[in-house]
C-alpha cells in the first residue's frame, strides 16, 4: 500500500538521531524504465555518532553553502527542513545492491512538506588504498591512495544533503496559486521571465519520465563537483585551500571513472543506458569535453597509439577555474529544465549529451575487454549469546 508506506515515511523522518537506523518499503525506482514504481528494499545499520558530527555541521552550515549556486534566491527552497543527516555502519542491506550514500524519502510532496533524511553508509565506500585502479597514471593513482577516500566522503555528503536537497520546483496549488512570482522570476539561460510550471497533480517522476532519474542524479553530482571548492563545505572534512584543489582532482577522477567504466551498461544496439548514476556521470564527462575551452582543459582522455589502452587526465588548476565555469553552466541547464517542468527541453539536452559516439565505442571496448568481476558485497550474521551481539562465522562454500 502506497499511501501507507508515504505515511510510514513521514514517521520515519520525525525519528531523529537514532543509535538503530533502518527503513523498508518502495525505495528506489531504478529498474523501471518510467521510474515510477520502487522496488521493496529495506536496511539495518548503526549510526557512528562521531563521524555523524562532520555531516550534523554541514547541515548546519547549509544556507550559507547553497548561497554559491549559479542562480538567484528565486531558485532556492522557501524554507529548509534540516534533515537527519547521519554516518551509518550498515549491517544488511537487502537490495539489489548496497549504495554509498541515500536521500530518502523520493516522495517530493513528503520531501517539501515534513522533510528528509540523508545517510552516508561509510562501511561501503571503496577503500583506495587497497583499491585496483586502472585506466589513470601512476602519479593519479598514488594521490587518489592518499586522500581519494576522504575526497569521496565530501563529495557524497555534498550530493546527498545538497545536490538532492536543494533547487525549488515552480508549481502550482489545488487553487491554482503559484508558489513563485510569474513576473520576477527569469530564467537561468536566457533573457525572460520562465514560461512553465508543475501543474497541479503533477510531478517530478512522472513529468521527465525514464531519464528523471538519471537527471537528478546528475544534477546532484555536479553540484557536489561545484560546492567542493567552497571553504564553508571542504573545511568541515579536513580540506583547506592548499589541497583542495588536490581533492576534487580526486572527486573528478573518480566521476570520470564512473562514468567511462559504466559504459558497458550501455546497449550499443539499442543506444540506451542501464544505470542512472553512471549515464549522469557520462553527461557531465560529456558536457565537459564540448564546453571546455581546448587551452585550458580540465578534463582529457589520452588514447594509445595502438588505441587499446587510454587514460584519464585532470588538471588540478584547470578544473578550478575553467572546469567550474563549465561545470556552473551545465548546472544552469538542469536546474532551470527540472524547476520550470519543462520536460521537452530537459529531455532534449539530456539525450543529446547521453549519445555514445565512436571515440567512446571504442573506449567501451577497451573497458568490456579488461573488465574485472564485479565486487561482492558480503553481509554480517549476527546473534545474541548471552545478552552479547557476536558474529556468527560460517565455512567458505561454494
Amino acid at each position: 500500500d502506497v499511501d501507507l508506506h508515504i505515511e510510514s515515511q513521514k514517521k520515519w523522518i520525525q525519528d531523529k538521531g537514532p543509535t538503530i537506523e533502518t527503513n523498508i518499503g518502495y525505495i528506489e525506482t531504478y529498474l523501471d524504465p518510467q521510474n515510477v514504481r520502487a522496488y521493496w528494499e529495506g536496511f539495518v545499520s548503526i549510526v557512528n555518532k562521531s563521524r555523524s558530527k562532520k555531516y550534523a555541521n554541514l547541515v548546519e552550515k547549509y544556507q550559507e553553502v547553497v548561497k554559491a549556486f549559479p542562480w538567484p534566491n528565486a531558485y532556492r527552497k522557501d524554507k529548509f527542513l534540516e534533515p537527519d543527516f547521519t554516518s551509518l555502519d550498515i549491517i544488511t542491506f537487502a537490495s539489489t545492491g548496497c549504495p554509498l550514500g541515500i536521500n530518502i524519502p523520493n516522495y517530493d510532496l513528503v520531501r517539501n512538506d515534513v522533510g528528509f533524511k540523508n545517510v552516508y553508509l561509510a562501511n561501503n565506500a571503496l577503500n583506495y588504498r587497497n583499491a585496483n585502479l586502472s585506466f589513470i597514471r601512476k602519479e593519479d593513482e598514488d594521490l587518489l591512495k592518499e586522500i581519494g577516500s576522504q575526497a569521496y566522503e565530501l563529495h557524497v555528503a555534498l550530493h546527498e544533503l545538497i545536490g538532492h536537497g536543494s533547487g525549488k520546483l515552480f508549481f502550482e496549488d489545488e487553487h491554482g496559486k503559484l508558489n513563485f512570482d510569474p513576473e520576477t522570476t527569469m530564467k537561468l539561460l536566457s533573457e525572460g521571465k520562465i514560461e512553465s510550471h508543475y501543474k497541479h497533480g503533477e510531478t517530478w517522476n512522472e513529468k521527465f519520465g525514464r531519464i528523471s532519474c538519471s537527471f537528478e542524479e546528475c544534477r546532484a553530482d555536479v553540484s557536489g563537483i561545484f560546492l567542493g571548492y567552497e571553504p564553508s563545505a571542504y573545511e568541515i572534512f579536513g580540506f583547506n585551500k592548499d589541497n583542495i584543489n588536490d581533492a576534487m582532482k580526486c572527486t573528478v577522477m573518480s566521476h570520470l571513472r564512473k562514468a567511462v567504466l559504466g559504459l558497458k551498461l550501455f546497449n550499443p544496439e539499442m543506444k540506451k543506458w542501464g544505470q542512472a548514476h553512471t549515464q549522469g556521470a557520462f553527461v557531465f564527462l560529456h558536457f565537459m569535453l564540448k564546453h571546455q575551452d581546448p587551452k585550458k582543459k580540465a578534463v582529457d582522455i589520452l588514447m594509445s597509439a595502438e588505441q587499446d589502452e587510454f587514460w584519464f587526465v585532470v588538471n588540478a588548476e584547470n578544473m578550478a577555474t575553467e572546469g567550474r565555469r563549465v561545470t556552473s553552466l551545465l548546472l544552469q541547464h538542469l536546474q532551470q529544465y527540472k524547476s520550470t517542468a519543462d520536460n521537452k527541453a530537459g529531455e532534449e539536452f539530456y539525450h543529446k549529451y547521453s549519445q555514445v559516439n565512436e571515440f567512446f565505442l571504442k573506449i567501451r571496448e577497451i573497458v568490456m575487454n579488461n573488465q574485472k568481476p564485479r565486487r561482492l558485497d558480503i553481509y554480517h550474521e549476527l546473534e545474541v549469546k548471552e545478552k552479547e551481539v557476536v558474529e556468527k562465522t560460517s565455512e567458505v562454500s561454494l
